[in-house]
């Protein structure tokens, strides 16, 4: 079914390129700016706070706060803004998602894998989108949960094969 496509699509390019960010660091250079950074070696938390800027050649995150914290059963990566952006370069990669955004954005790899958008979720992939209040999907059972609230409504906009 293609909606379940757009949010993997989507939750894929998020675990790639947001929640992989540290990770990957050793294959391509991520820049982190920040007002302020504490990183807790012992605790494997990192917090970055003020105008908190991530980018890689493919992809830039604006937020003005995030955390990820790593333990031996799960990694928890979490954005907060108003919203928090995402945006992908597509000159670089082959990736279908041209941004994404929301007030508060987790994701979550264990048991099970979530990504949690919350706050005036948009995500848009090719000419695709979805928005909604909030945008709940599980990676293990493939299951997406899209809410509306506060008058606004869940709204899905699909172009047909032909692009129209």
């Amino acid at each position: 079914m293609f909606i379940p496509s757009i949010i993997f699509r989507a939750a894929l390019v998020f675990l790639l390129s947001m929640c992989g960010a540290i990770a990957l660091a050793a294959e391509r250079q991520i820049v982190i700016s920040a007002d302020s950074a504490q990183v807790n070696q012992r605790t494997q938390h990192i917090v970055y706070s003020g105008n908190v800027v991530i980018k890689r050649e493919d992809f830039e995150l604006q937020a003005q706060r995030v955390e990820y914290t790593q333990n031996d059963v799960r990694r928890v990566f979490k954005a907060y803004g108003e919203p928090v952006k995402v945006f992908w370069n597509s000159t670089v990669t082959t990736n279908l998602l041209n941004n994404a955004r929301a007030d508060y954005i987790e994701y979550a790899e264990g048991n099970p894998r979530v990504l949690d958008m919350t706050g005036n979720a948009y995500i848009e992939v090719d000419h695709d989108s979805l928005e909604s209040e909030t945008i709940h999907y599980n990676f293990d059972t493939e299951l997406l949960k899209a809410k509306g609230g506060n008058k606004r409504r869940v709204r899905f906009v699909i172009m047909d094969q032909n692009g129209n």
